[in-house]
């Protein structure tokens, strides 16, 4: 029964992220171009443009496996309730 859970979720991931994966994969071949015509900075740049489209989708991945869907939105709701007191904090000097 897991492994049948742990299957779907992962089939369901790759559905649900299907454009983010595409964007990953044309990320990669772009650097992979810049190496082979030998544009140095062009491929660092498409290396980081990579990496950085990688990494929401390799967090997502796993957040999926472990169960913990909708982690992004459960971490902005914690960001938001710490931010609160500190915009109250900033209204209260900004009126001084």
């Amino acid at each position: 029964m897991r492994a049948c859970k742990a299957i779907y979720e992962i089939v369901k991931f790759f559905i649900e992220r299907a454009q983010q994966i595409a964007d990953l994969i044309n990320a990669i071949l772009d650097a992979i171009g810049a190496i082979a015509s030998g544009a140095i900075d062009q491929a660092v740049k498409g290396v980081e443009n990579a990496l950085a489209k990688a990494l929401p989708v390799v967090i997502s991945f796993l957040a999926s496996l472990l169960g913990l869907g909708g982690i992004a939105q459960k971490v902005q709701a914690i960001f938001q309730k710490l931010r609160r007191p500190i915009e109250k904090a900033n209204v209260r000097n900004a009126e001084r």
